[in-house]
């Protein structure tokens, strides 16, 4: 949205749908390019754990990681 709000696009759009193959991964996790807190673009963070991508509150016992 922001993308588009600075670039002159219409902010109202169709929604967009993503369906990926599921793959026998050993881990799973997110990259954020950007710091999620102070949106600092020097700042990347990747949060992951060993697994196919569960919610780590979902699964007391599962440790997810951040570097």
């Amino acid at each position: 949205m922001e993308y588009r709000r600075q670039n002159g696009q219409p902010i109202i759009t169709g929604m967009g749908v993503v369906i990926q193959e599921m793959v026998d991964a050993e881990a799973a996790g997110v990259m954020f390019t950007r710091d999620p807190v102070t949106g600092n673009p020097e700042n990347i963070m990747i949060t992951a754990n060993f697994g196919l991508g569960e919610v780590p509150y979902l699964k007391p016992n599962l440790i997810s990681r951040r570097f």
